[in-house]
């Protein structure tokens, strides 16, 4: 008689080798490990996923930052040109002294040379009223640079 645990067929298999199942085993055993490293790979897609937003959130946020920049540059722009403005005015504004004491000498000159005509003709009136002092004359007919009258004076006088 021959020994039926060494011919041991499982009842309803169709000559099943047990070294077969073993080996299907391991390989559903490698297939569940390389199913669950695909898994904590798709963690891992998933945090790079979320890293890849967070990254478009950071550009996102970097344009943002150099359009500021660039409106910055813009109103630095123009902060430069309002301080060459100023600087422009303060230098004519340093320069009016300047024109202010030229004006003050052309009025003093002016006024000067008023008043000398005015003192001249005062004298040329002064002398002709003691020439005249006590006479009833009348001018008529006086040629401007005549002997009569006072002609002597105007020479010593300023001309009108």
């Amino acid at each position: 008689m021959s020994d039926p645990t060494l011919h041991h067929t499982p009842p309803n298999s169709d000559s099943v080798n047990t070294k077969e199942v073993d080996t299907s085993m391991v390989d559903i055993g490698h297939l569940l490990r390389d199913i669950l490293s695909k898994m904590k790979g798709l963690d891992k897609l998933d945090n790079i996923a979320k890293d890849l937003d967070k990254l478009d959130n950071i550009a996102v946020e970097v344009r943002s930052v150099r359009d500021d920049v660039q409106t910055f540059r813009g109103e630095l722009q123009g902060m430069r040109d309002k301080i060459y403005t100023l600087e422009n005015a303060v230098e004519e504004l340093k320069q009016i002294p300047n024109r202010k004491n030229q004006f003050e000498e052309a009025i003093d000159k002016t006024i000067s040379d008023m008043l000398s005509t005015l003192e001249c003709r005062q004298k040329y009136i002064e002398t002709v009223e003691r020439q005249t002092n006590n006479k009833n004359i009348i001018i008529t007919g006086v040629p401007e640079f005549g002997n009569i009258l006072g002609s002597d004076d105007v020479s010593e006088s300023c001309m009108l």
